[in-house]
């Protein structure tokens, strides 16, 4: 039970969303081809393949012309009436998702708790940055944009109890 599980978590949703709005596509156009011709001409409903295939993809934002309408209609247009809409949530869902994960992770992390945190020195001066060895001068001071002419000192990062 447990595997089977793991497996149905380790589906992509976007491949679901792929998948539903292919077959709902698919169905639609069929059922649409079905339902079309035999409404009255009165409707204004065309049925060329380009017709069909626009109410087809307005099936996607529930703005379907012909089946807003009272049915009965084939299965194959209710099935694609309600797998469009679906279809439409799932990659609603999934560029959510794409758009949160980073920050879900962020704060996953920050909450983290059961793990360690070393702090260590360093054993030698070697492992220092070069340009922390080296004394502030007055030019330095005033190229980080300090005006003052007296004499800049260094303030080291160093731990205390540590020579240079």
């Amino acid at each position: 039970m447990t595997r089977w599980l793991a497996s149905w978590r380790d589906i992509d949703v976007r491949l679901v969303a792929a998948v539903v709005a292919v077959t709902s596509l698919i169905l639609g156009f069929i059922g649409l081809a079905q339902y079309l011709p035999h409404q009255p001409a009165s409707a204004g409903y065309g049925t060329s393949f380009w017709d069909i295939v626009y109410y087809d993809l307005q099936l996607y934002a529930f703005a379907s012309a012909p089946a807003a309408g009272r049915g009965p209609f084939p299965v194959w247009l209710e099935i694609a009436r309600f797998l469009a809409p679906l279809g439409t949530l799932l990659v609603a869902l999934a560029a959510l998702r794409l758009v949160l994960a980073d920050q879900f992770r962020r704060y996953l992390a920050a909450r983290a708790s059961g793990h360690a945190i070393v702090v260590a020195t360093t054993p030698s001066r070697s492992s220092w940055p070069a340009t922390s060895a080296r004394p502030a001068t007055a030019a330095t001071a005033r190229a980080n944009g300090s005006s003052s002419s007296a004499p800049a000192t260094t303030c080291s990062s160093r731990p205390a109890g540590t020579t240079s």
